[in-house]
């Protein structure tokens, strides 16, 4: 396993790089005319970054779930997909 120091040197630029990309989608969504903050979507974020902050592992995993629908049995029937 690599040292967290070097993973941090290796990483940094790149992780550098998707934050000033999430905040810049931020700062359109808030010039934007009207406003955004009642749609769901907008939780989903507000979650995914206190989990980011928050969380002690797994983040990517728990990231996914915030974005992902709950599993239901019958998602072929749902989607109109025959079964394989």
């Amino acid at each position: 396993m690599m040292p967290a120091e070097a993973v941090l040197d290796r990483e940094y630029l790149e992780i550098r790089a998707k934050l000033l990309e999430v905040a810049a989608s931020f700062d359109r969504l808030e010039r934007g005319d009207g406003s955004v903050d009642s749609d769901p979507r907008m939780q989903q974020f507000r979650d995914a970054m206190q989990m980011i902050l928050n969380s002690t592992g797994n983040r990517a995993e728990q990231l996914q779930l915030i974005f992902s629908r709950s599993y239901a049995a019958d998602w072929r029937r749902t989607f109109q997909l025959s079964s394989p």
